[in-house]
């Protein structure tokens, strides 16, 4: 029987959130190359030394890691945002969900979200974001069931190949 657990990351587990950044990188891109580069184009880290440092050590960041039989196979990387110009805050954002493709569809993602809840109600935060792709139906549909909603649309264009700018 597999071993499931979940635990705030540490820096010994950047090698492996570096590997599973990149191979989400690379799904992006296969949906939509004008936005995302490839794995094979990224030539620097998800985050510097000093980000994961704040992640790691500071009060309102947080990033939590999947692990299955002691192997890195996910992480949900949060942050809480206590004020603003123009939102009710405090809030807390989900910024990064990676599952393994070989590990989703198990429920992991649903445990690292729930366990990202837990971590942002303990700080005395109720409402919860993330942002998803357009084209990320598997996402949208798990962020639907966990009752999340859409409030917002970021929207693109691309000057260069635009004949209305």
């Amino acid at each position: 029987m597999s071993e499931f657990t979940i635990r705030p990351a540490t820096a010994d587990d950047i090698p492996s959130i570096e590997e599973l950044c990149l191979e989400s990188n690379d799904i992006h891109y296969g949906y939509n190359a004008a936005v995302y580069l490839s794995a094979a184009e990224t030539n620097k880290p998800e985050h510097t030394d000093e980000e994961y440092t704040q992640i790691f050590t500071g009060p309102d960041a947080k990033m939590f890691v999947a692990e299955v039989n002691k192997k890195i196979i996910g992480l949900a990387d949060c942050k809480i945002y206590r004020e603003g110009t123009f939102l009710r805050y405090p809030f807390a954002k989900l910024n990064n969900l990676v599952v393994t493709a070989s590990m989703q569809s198990r429920g992991h993602g649903t445990k690292l979200i729930q366990t990202f809840h837990d971590w942002a109600r303990s700080q005395g935060v109720t409402e919860y974001r993330l942002d998803v792709d357009v084209y990320n139906s598997r996402a949208k549909a798990l962020y639907d069931r966990l009752g999340y909603q859409v409030f917002t649309h970021e929207m693109r264009v691309d000057l260069s190949n635009n004949p209305h700018t």
